[in-house]
């Protein structure tokens, strides 16, 4: 059943704690040294909106090198990745001088100038500890909304924080947890939503409806091609409201989810635009097309490779497996959208020419679905 009222204050606590507990090790484990391009390029993402008011980033790195900025139509220089992860870091840049500039943390650049280390780069890189703790407090809401006891919740959400990929990529930079984050808040809140079954619950069930949404627009500005991922949960929430529509003549609740999701999108098409004149241009160009890989080989090598297989780097999925079927008959709603949002991104990321998400550790692709697959 879902969380009643009487337990809602304990399972809170828990989460909070939980989420505290973990992000204190992710913190403990920061290597605080970017190495991957990505994160160089959205850490000066977020110095320059902090900094200077603005996006455009300093580097000046080639084609050859992993910092490789776009230049925009104004000539200036322009990361690819999305704006989500760097408006996130904002306040842990903005504190990462005064908590940490008196350690006298040593800098160092590269060739061509980019910071790779130092008290900035330490400070703002804490963003993903604090957002992997979150997800795995918001996975223990998850499972305890789904019904399950309270010390199976803490086990699963507990898997997910220490026996997953979650924890290598919540110790760097890159957006994964973030991403993470995001579709576990979007599953939370359809969950939420459709608990508030009755009259005095609706105005709640909206504003899950809403919070779901919102989520789902940050998922996509994190990464564009996230939007596949959500795709089952804009119908989900349309059924939601459909059933609502029919048994009580209320408005359809997906338009709560669907205005919230739309207010990230038409954020991401102004970001688009003020870099490259188009709405559609995220700065990958051609590359975003680039789907070459037969799908068979990133199928495979997503799923069972011995370099980049997900069952090798979190064999605790193998229980996920085996509790499949109880899980479909708990609610098939949830199993539905969750199969059909690891359908299309795998699908969608299989064919993609870095199926493999370049010289990381593990699929690295596949770490935002963890808190639905766990």
């Amino acid at each position: 059943a879902p969380m009643t009222s009487s337990r809602s204050g304990p399972v809170a606590l828990v989460a909070l704690l939980l989420g505290l507990a973990f992000a204190a090790f992710y913190a403990g484990t920061s290597r605080g040294v970017f190495i991957f391009g990505d994160d160089i390029l959205m850490y000066q993402v977020t110095e320059a909106i902090w900094e200077r008011g603005e996006v455009s980033v300093t580097s000046e790195a080639t084609r050859k090198d992993v910092a490789n900025a776009r230049r925009g139509v104004d000539g200036r220089r322009y990361a690819k990745y999305g704006l989500g992860p760097s408006l996130v870091a904002l306040p842990f840049y903005g504190a990462s001088h005064r908590l940490f500039d008196r350690l006298e943390l040593s800098q160092t650049a590269d060739r061509v100038g980019n910071l790779r280390a130092g008290s900035t780069i330490f400070g703002t890189s804490l963003a993903n500890a604090a957002t992997g703790g979150a997800t795995v407090a918001v996975t223990f809401l998850v499972a305890v909304e789904l019904g399950f006891p309270l010390l199976v919740a803490l086990l699963t959400a507990s898997c997910l924080g220490a026996g997953t990929l979650l924890a290598h990529y919540s110790s760097t930079f890159l957006s994964e947890p973030l991403s993470a984050l995001c579709l576990a808040v979007v599953l939370l809140g359809l969950l939420k939503a459709k608990g508030k079954g009755s009259v005095r619950g609706e105005c709640a069930g909206r504003w899950w409806l809403a919070i779901s949404g919102l989520a789902a627009g940050l998922a996509v500005a994190t990464k564009v091609a996230h939007v596949v991922v959500v795709l089952p949960f804009l119908f989900w929430a349309a059924a939601l409201g459909w059933q609502r529509f029919r048994q009580r003549g209320l408005v359809v609740h997906a338009l709560y989810w669907s205005f919230f999701f739309s207010i990230w999108i038409g954020a991401i098409a102004g970001y688009n635009w003020s870099r490259f004149a188009s709405v559609f241009e995220t700065g990958y160009g051609r590359e975003a097309g680039n789907f070459t890989t037969p799908l068979a080989v990133g199928l495979s090598g997503l799923l069972a490779s011995p370099a980049k297989g997900i069952l090798w780097y979190c064999p605790v999925l193998v229980l996920a497996m085996l509790g499949w079927p109880a899980f479909w008959r708990r609610d098939r709603a949830c199993a539905l959208a969750i199969v059909a949002a690891s359908v299309l991104w795998l699908l969608l990321i299989s064919r993609y020419y870095q199926w493999f998400g370049g010289g990381a550790w593990g699929p690295r692709f596949l770490v935002p679905l963890l808190p639905l697959w766990i």
